[in-house]
């Protein structure tokens, strides 16, 4: 225990010391009895400081043996015991103690009485003064105890948060690992399919697939991107399938200007895209990337013009596809939506609405 927590306890004693001599004194007066004030002031506090003597070993002895609800039956006769020493050493304190100042002051010689009934009479307060303390003991001891269990549990409770947030970043990026490996696969596996055919068109192929890479690359630590960033990619693997497709590929982005600085997963399109151009068996693939803000969301759509949906459908099986639509839940939760639906005329449009965020440099100050 600490020394202004034995400074809080001698407070206590010598208050109560106080409040004791008080009752005494008052009671005296109304009896009619002219003693000194001095008298019940030493009995008292002599009592009261005899009390704080004894904390010490009292509350180590408690420490040692406290009163529990499957140790009470053991611990409570050894209290018995204690409160038998405690009142015997605390009578003895008080004596010595009155004799000296008695001494000291002149006040003459201190009348012990019978030491038999001094000891019963003074026991039977003491005994009280013991049953304090122990309840006392016990319910600071409790009270530390739910303390320390709030905080612990307050501990778990973070760690298990840190540990879920660390769980949920690793599957993020584990599903976004996937993707780009996917992703550039079949990128190579395509100018490997062109090579056979036309070395020129192979090798224009591979100078855009470079600057894609280093694209992938400076945004490969990143979770979320700029649209505009997003679109730079896409831009990029479009003039790749105009390299390979010429005039068999036309595609158009029509985005509203206020979603370029919004936040979006990378390569949030890109599995979409693969898809759409992947399952288009039309003679000339058109693709078209819509982006808009919907009061607090923002949407963005892959409208193409191939088969659509059909039942069952291959398109939805897809590893980016599934992928995709785990990391909108995990970064979204039920924020998120993810459609699809046949285009009136022919195709298919995906529809990805998430909340709608900018850049933190972009946002007005």
């Amino acid at each position: 225990m600490n020394r202004s927590k034995w400074l809080v306890l001698l407070g206590i004693c010598t208050f109560l010391g106080l409040l004791s001599f008080s009752i005494a004194y008052t009671e005296e007066r109304l009896d009619g009895e002219s003693t000194p004030f001095y008298y019940p002031l030493i009995y008292e506090l002599t009592g009261a400081y005899g009390v704080f003597v004894l904390l010490p070993p009292v509350l180590w002895f408690m420490e040692r043996y406290p009163v529990t609800r499957l140790s009470w039956y053991r611990a409570v006769p050894f209290h018995i015991l204690m409160s038998v020493l405690f009142g015997v050493t605390h009578t003895l304190l008080m004596t010595l103690s009155r004799m000296a100042i008695y001494a000291v002051v002149a006040l003459g010689t201190y009348k012990l009485g019978d030491p038999f009934f001094r000891f019963i009479m003074e026991y039977q307060k003491q005994f009280l003064i013991y049953a304090a303390i122990l309840i006392g003991h016990h319910l600071v001891r409790q009270y530390q105890a739910n303390r320390e269990r709030e905080h612990r549990t307050a501990e778990l409770e973070l760690q298990a948060e840190q540990l879920k947030a660390k769980f949920a970043e690793a599957q993020l990026q584990t599903l976004k690992g996937q993707i780009q490996p996917h992703f550039l696969f079949n990128t190579l596996n395509m100018i490997s399919s062109t090579m056979y055919e036309d070395v020129g068109k192979a090798d224009r192929l591979m100078t855009r697939v470079s600057g894609l890479l280093r694209l992938t690359l400076e945004q490969s630590g990143k979770e979320k991107i700029a649209l505009r960033q997003e679109l730079d990619f896409l831009y990029l693997y479009f003039e790749i399938m105009k390299a390979r497709f010429e005039e068999k590929f036309h595609f158009h982005m029509s985005i509203d200007r206020e979603t370029e600085n919004a936040l979006v997963p990378n390569l949030v399109l890109q599995p979409f895209v693969e898809n759409a151009i992947k399952h288009n068996e039309s003679e000339v693939i058109e693709l078209e990337i819509k982006a808009r803000r919907d009061g607090k969301y923002l949407v963005l759509q892959v409208c193409d013009n191939g088969p659509g949906l059909r039942e069952p459908d291959p398109y939805l099986k897809g590893i980016g596809l599934a992928n995709t639509r785990d990391r909108l839940r995990h970064l979204y939760r039920t924020e998120q939506a993810l459609s699809f639906e046949n285009r009136p005329g022919g195709g298919l449009i995906v529809t990805i609405q998430v909340p709608f965020e900018e850049e933190p440099s972009m946002q007005p100050l």
